[in-house]
């Protein structure tokens, strides 16, 4: 009988732990932002079903499990190499609009306790194009011109000290489209404001504009 009761509380526990890593896994799709700036940046987090994208390292997406209260990111060391380097999160709390996560990297005392908001839909615009252009600066700034369509048609003009000079056209896959899609949805273009200066003169200057329904954001 006590054979039997303690193997009925280990399945308990067992299945106590996997119902939690599930709604935690559910609840976790989506795109989060952190509350402050961490090390003098937003730390911006997009889960999908097994791959995550941070603002840490935006060009990879690295993959991700949860095991109860604890959230893994594991990244290739090497390029198809089979050692993985993990990052742990305690899941503190978790909610559909707020997400706290404490690392469990370092010594206890430096563990730091970030709390992150799921990113809103702020907006209803359907564009049907973006463009954006950067201008020189007194350094080696990178001058460009980039317009995206509402299909997802790419033209590109690279000028001084781009990465590729010259004009070039492209298309965006329909994943990546949609994150654009659904990014100019979280932004509240209509109170932002027309310019924002900084105090100095020898940067380059950012143009973003949006198109949609006969008007320009």
């Amino acid at each position: 009988m006590k054979n039997s009761f303690i193997v009925l509380m280990v399945f308990l526990l067992f299945m106590g732990c996997g119902q939690k890593s599930s709604n935690h896994f559910n609840l976790l799709q989506g795109e989060w932002i952190s509350d402050r700036r961490v090390d003098g940046k937003f730390l911006y987090y997009r889960f999908t079903d097994s791959l995550v994208q941070t603002s840490q390292n935006q060009k990879a997406e690295r993959p991700y499990n949860v095991d109860g209260d604890t959230l893994i990111f594991n990244e290739h060391l090497v390029p198809n190499h089979l050692n993985l380097l993990s990052e742990k999160y305690e899941i503190v709390s978790l909610t559909n609009e707020n997400l706290v996560l404490l690392s469990l990297m370092g010594k206890p005392t430096n563990r730091d306790t970030i709390h992150f908001k799921r990113f809103e839909v702020k907006n209803n615009i359907e564009f049907t194009h973006l463009g954006f252009e950067s201008s020189m600066c007194f350094g080696t700034c990178p001058t460009m011109w980039l317009e995206i369509d509402n299909s997802g048609k790419t033209l590109f003009k690279g000028k001084h000290f781009a990465s590729h000079t010259g004009d070039y056209e492209g298309k965006l896959d329909s994943e990546k489209l949609e994150r654009i899609v659904q990014r100019v949805k979280q932004i509240d273009w209509e109170h932002l404001d027309e310019e924002y200066l900084a105090s100095y003169t020898d940067a380059a200057s950012y143009e973003v504009v949006v198109a949609a329904g006969g008007k320009k954001y």
